[in-house]
Order: structure tokens, then C-alpha cells, then sequence
């Protein structure tokens, strides 16, 4: 499946996202596919912003720290709805920050799937009912993220953020949000999106499903 590669709506320049769904059938097929645009960056994402504008890093090559001088603090809330500092946040001498890699069975970065259908609002901080990984009964198996290449077609930039997941288990599981997650010293949401139709994953079927993040220059 190609990232999609398209303007988002509005004057350029703009920052924007796009999502696509593929879903197969067990006989490998594609049964389904959805694309949309992303409806809403959650506030977290634009105070990610706040922070980097008002604020500074720099790294010591002698003793290989980074250092960071901050300014201006710019909250956050965790997955748990709390409020945590940009100190408590970005993590810049381990493991890093900002980061959606994420291995098999990951769910606390990278794309994820839930089963809410609560309306979007740019305040939300988690998928309202997360669909957890394993085979059980309402579980869905999370494979690694992957980052397919960047795409560069005249001024529009597309980075994509890939997951598929699949049903192992008896029964059929019903995605109806997805969003994705980043994760520092806590995790935290950027976007989340309800679907429209919903998707339905009948058992042995998979879903691949790309989260783009769009630059029009």
C-alpha cells in the first residue's frame, strides 16, 4: 500500500494529516478501504510547539549530555489525563522524545486502535476505550511500527507512520477510532479520529493502516 500524497485543505502553507485503512480478507484481498483526512490535532501536539518555540537545547559533545533551558513551560496531559510538566515530558539524554517507534505488542506508542465512538474534541488526551493486544476476546495482535519513505511531490512533504494489525482471535473486533501516540518519559496523544464507516475485523483478517503527516509548502 502507497502513503497517500495530497494536499490538505485550507491556505497553504499548512501542517495537516491524513490517514489511510486497508483492510484484507483471509483469502489476502483487500475488502475495504478507507482515506480521510485527519480531523483534529489534539492540543498536546501544538504545545509540543509552544515548548520548542519558547525554549532551548544544546548538546555537550564532551561528556555527551543534552541540555535543555526552559523558558516557558508547556503542559501536557498523560494518558492518564494528568498534567505533566515539559520537564516531565521530553526526555533528552535516554531514551528520547517524540518517538512513535513502537515493537509488536507496543501500544503505548505509535498507531493505535480503540473501540469509542465519544466525538473528537481537541482536549482529548487518550482513546476513549483502547483495544488492548493479544488473542483474547475483544483483542486485537499489534504489529512493530514501520515508517514507509517519505514522499516529496512538488511542495508537499508526506511522512507516514504505518501499523498493521491483526485479528487472532475467535471472535469479530470492531475498530471505530484510532489515534496515535508518542511517547517521552510518559506517553502522550497527538491525534485521534473517528472512523466512518467503522471497520469490522472478522477473525484471520488483518489492517494496515497509515497515519500521514502533510507538509504543503
Amino acid at each position: 500500500m502507497e502513503p497517500r500524497v495530497e494536499e490538505v485543505s485550507g491556505v497553504a502553507p499548512n501542517i495537516g494529516a491524513a490517514y489511510e485503512i486497508t483492510v484484507y480478507g483471509t483469502d489476502g484481498k483487500v475488502r475495504q478501504v478507507i482515506k480521510d483526512d485527519a480531523k483534529c490535532y489534539v492540543q498536546n501536539f501544538l504545545r509540543m510547539f509552544n515548548y520548542f518555540f519558547k525554549n532551548s537545547l544544546y548538546y555537550n559533545y564532551s561528556n555527551m549530555i543534552s541540555y535543555y533551558t526552559t523558558l516557558v513551560n508547556s503542559n501536557f496531559k498523560n494518558l492518564a489525563g494528568s498534567i505533566i510538566s515539559s520537564a516531565g515530558y521530553f526526555n533528552w539524554n535516554a531514551t528520547g522524545s517524540f518517538i512513535a517507534v513502537a515493537g509488536a505488542g507496543d501500544i503505548t506508542a505509535g498507531v493505535v486502535v480503540g473501540s469509542g465512538s465519544t466525538v473528537v474534541t481537541n482536549d482529548d488526551y487518550k482513546l476513549a476505550t483502547i483495544i488492548t493486544h493479544g488473542s483474547g476476546s475483544g483483542q486485537l495482535f499489534y504489529d512493530e511500527i514501520t515508517f514507509p519513505p517519505i514522499i516529496t511531490v512538488g511542495n508537499t512533504v508526506t511522512i507516514p507512520v504505518k501499523r498493521v494489525i491483526q485479528n487472532t482471535s475467535s471472535g469479530a473486533v470492531t475498530i471505530q477510532e484510532i489515534g496515535l501516540y508518542v511517547r517521552g518519559q510518559s506517553t502522550i496523544m497527538i491525534l485521534r479520529d473517528i472512523l466512518s464507516p467503522q471497520v469490522v475485523l472478522n477473525p484471520g483478517e488483518l489492517v494496515a493502516i497509515v497515519y500521514n503527516q502533510i507538509i504543503n509548502g
